[in-house]
């Protein structure tokens, strides 16, 4: 990847290294080469600094707390520099999993976009259990209303609730821990998936149920742990 950072040189070495090597581990969790074509990656030393960035080159993320969007130069990646190295690191991984997705599928469903990226964002190993999501999920599902049809139906250009971002945590974590599922079904349903309505009729295709059939196994599922 390519770095744009303020930061000490020491400290920027250090994100370099640990921008690849996510690029590296998240692609090859997935089976996946890197995309050959290097994103540029800001990182800036505070909010405010991304915020008059992205106002410029990608207005409809200009609110966002990071941003992967594409260029006429390639991709670029946005992310403020935390004192709390992990929280960056952890802003790394989610936008270089929409980096590596984004380069090889086309308008993917929102839930599992940025379900995959939470997934990864968890850190080593793959597949831990993403706490804070955790928590937020089952106070949702205790409160037993439709949560997965219209994750599984969004637009792709609306931005997610804090909400949503959780159950889309959930679905995805629950699909590739699942044994009749796993993370293959997920890239079959990828490759023919499309944002919007018509996700949920390719949702019902690859994983043989419509979402709603899958509330109870991930109220259960998540409860277990």
């Amino acid at each position: 990847m390519d770095l744009y950072c303020d930061a000490p040189a020491p400290e920027a070495e250090d994100l370099l290294r640990q921008a690849d090597r996510a690029a590296a581990l998240i692609a090859g969790h997935m089976g996946l080469a890197v995309p050959a074509c290097r994103p540029r990656v800001y990182v800036f030393d505070s909010s405010w600094a991304m915020y008059v960035y992205l106002a410029e080159h990608c207005p409809q993320q200009k609110s966002s707390r990071a941003a992967c969007f594409e260029t006429s130069a390639g991709y670029a990646l946005a992310l403020v520099r935390r004192r709390d190295r992990e929280q960056t690191l952890q802003s790394l991984r989610h936008e270089t999993t929409h980096w590596i997705l984004a380069s090889r599928y086309s308008d993917l469903p929102r839930w599992i976009d940025e379900g995959l990226a939470q997934y990864f964002e968890a850190g080593e190993p793959f597949g831990k259990v993403h706490e804070e999501k955790l928590d937020q999920l089952r106070s949702l599902l205790e409160e037993n209303r439709p949560l997965l049809e219209p994750l599984v139906t969004m637009p792709s250009d609306r931005n997610p609730t804090s909400e949503e971002y959780a159950a889309a945590w959930g679905l995805t974590y629950f699909l590739i821990k699942h044994p009749r599922f796993g993370l293959e079904r997920i890239k079959d349903y990828m490759s023919s998936a499309r944002s919007g309505p018509k996700a949920r009729a390719t949702f019902v295709d690859v994983f043989g149920c419509a979402p709603r059939e899958l509330e109870i196994p991930l109220r259960l599922h998540l409860g277990a742990k």
